[in-house]
């Protein structure tokens, strides 16, 4: 899927932005986890399964984080040192 936009800048002149977005299956599984913990907590009334969605996006963030082949804590330090 491909995102294009023009239009016409401040000088008159046209630009083009082109934005490719891959859509991977691991979005489906975020967007399953999200509506699906939407409706569970509006069904159910337990707004405590709101948080599933987050937690899930922090579990997948420290998983991606042990696969770079650093150690762990040096990685974060790295991560944290970017500016």
């Amino acid at each position: 899927m491909t995102l294009r936009l023009e239009g016409c800048g401040t000088d008159g002149k046209s630009f083009r932005l082109f934005l490719s977005l891959k859509v991977k299956p691991l979005f489906y599984l975020f967007l399953f986890l999200t509506v699906t913990s939407l409706f569970l907590a509006w069904k159910w009334k337990k707004p405590l399964l709101l948080t599933i969605p987050f937690f899930s996006l922090f579990v997948y963030t420290l998983v991606q984080i042990a696969m770079v082949p650093m150690g762990f804590f040096e990685t974060l330090k790295f991560i944290f040192s970017l500016r």
